[in-house]
């Protein structure tokens, strides 16, 4: 009867080339209709006989979603260990476990004594376009029995990591020290054990990579099934660009040379926009030469309410508009005007509102002639198309302690009103509020006044 030290020590690499069952090296999204990068037509116009000019540019395309929210994968009959059924192990896990020449057994239901195991592959396939969604949590499930030897209480069971690269045991346990119902385990014992593993867990990472898990028990014991559910994630999501690649290209069309920017995607993933926020946007600068860089510029996308423009500077009034944002049915124009006076603060008027970059930063990037600055978005909201943006303005204030002088750079954040409106109206500020006043390195004093919003007028 062998023991986890021995089956350490006997268990060698395999120099078998990995099997790659169903294109399950990325479960997640890579698997056509799923999200992914495509090749797409883009027309750029006509050339100078009138025939339509297009250039192949990438694109993010295919679904997120999912057709139910959880799959069970089962193998061997839930029978109560009667009628035996064929176990699958990989020819990858085969010669992982077996080129120390031990037995084997190749059946669910049945058990042989005296040092066979019993090993199986569970393959997790993931058929497109029905489950395209990320998975959340997987759900790995066995019953085992003993068989009628008295050594079956030293049997252990493990799931192996096979790859050439990382041969080693993912996870181990005598079956009598299982986390179940019941003491000991010997002759025609069962016990069936259930272990859920997260993101991040080996094992998930294992089974998300290779798209499999390989199981095995010695050797008095055999399996009743094995069982595996993935639980999706429901999320209404849609397929978007996390990295783009800009490039221009000068054409000959009809009206003569054009300069066409193009954009390549070049990787994607499934996105929640239902509420406003902002998302992971990477753009490359100077590719292929010294200056190189990835940016993540950000973007603003997802869905808004109508009831509000976005909050302002008091905590009184983002603690509202955050109330009304997450009322779960929309409310009328005097239902809201009722909430904001009711705790005193200014009523917002009813505007449809989109999102908007509402926090932004400047990078600078170095480039063969010198760079350019790059607007970096920080935050996003919900927003009407005149709306109030972050911007912060820098004193150095003076304060008096007794009969000496010290100073302290203080930074407002006081605002400025960006978007657009109507023709012959401009977005001006609407309503201001002052900060306590400061005294300035001339002497004088300073008020500093900040835009609360901003309209179209």
């Amino acid at each position: 009867m062998a023991r986890l030290s021995a089956l350490i020590v006997t268990l060698v690499v395999a120099t078998t080339l990995y099997i790659d069952y169903a294109g399950a090296q990325d479960l997640q999204r890579r698997i056509q209709p799923c999200c992914q990068v495509v090749d797409k037509r883009h027309y750029v116009g006509l050339d100078t006989y009138k025939r339509s000019v297009y250039r192949t540019v990438k694109q993010c395309q295919g679904s997120c979603t999912s057709r139910s929210s959880t799959r069970v994968i089962q193998d061997g009959g839930n029978d109560n260990f009667v009628g035996a059924q064929s176990t699958s192990p990989s020819e990858l896990f085969l010669n992982s476990i077996l080129l120390d020449g031990r037995s084997l057994s190749l059946y669910f239901d049945r058990a042989y004594p005296w040092d066979r195991w019993t090993a199986h592959t569970i393959r997790v396939s993931h058929p497109a376009p029905y489950y395209c969604a990320d998975i959340l949590r997987i759900q790995f499930k066995f019953c085992v029995k003993a068989s009628r030897s008295w050594l079956a209480h030293n049997d252990y069971i493990f799931i192996w990591n096979p790859q050439p690269e990382s041969d080693s045991l993912l996870w181990g346990s005598y079956i009598r020290d299982l986390p179940t119902a019941g003491t000991g385990f010997g002759r025609n014992q069962y016990r069936c054990h259930t272990s859920t593993y997260q993101p991040g867990h080996p094992i998930f990472q294992y089974i998300i990579t290779y798209g499999d898990l390989n199981v095995a028990i010695q050797d008095d014991t055999f399996f009743d099934y094995t069982q595996l559910t993935l639980t999706y994630d429901t999320t209404s999501k849609s397929c978007h660009a996390v990295k783009v690649r800009q490039r221009t290209e000068d054409i000959s069309l009809s009206t003569g040379l054009k300069t066409v920017k193009l954009e390549d995607h070049l990787e994607c993933e499934c996105q929640d926009h239902s509420r406003c926020n902002r998302f992971t946007y990477n753009q490359t600068y100077y590719e292929n030469s010294y200056f190189e860089q990835q940016v993540d510029v950000g973007k603003c996308a997802g869905s808004c309410r109508s009831y509000y423009a976005f909050a302002e500077e008091t905590d009184k009034e983002r603690d509202v508009v955050r109330e009304l944002d997450n009322a779960k049915v929309q409310l009328s124009e005097d239902a809201v005007k009722r909430r904001f006076q009711s705790v005193a603060v200014p009523y917002i008027p009813y505007f449809t509102t989109t999102c908007q970059p509402l926090k932004t930063h400047v990078e600078y990037v170095k480039g063969p002639n010198g760079g350019h600055c790059v607007e970096v978005i920080d935050r996003c909201s919900c927003a009407r198309r005149c709306y109030r943006k972050v911007h912060y303005e820098e004193y150095v204030e003076v304060i008096a302690t007794g009969s000496s002088y010290r100073e302290r750079r203080r930074v407002y954040n006081v605002g400025k009103c960006v978007g657009e409106c109507a023709s012959k109206q401009g977005c001006v500020p609407l309503s201001y509020y002052n900060y306590p006043t400061i005294l300035l390195r001339d002497g004088s004093k300073k008020q500093v006044r900040a835009i609360r919003w901003c309209g179209c007028k």
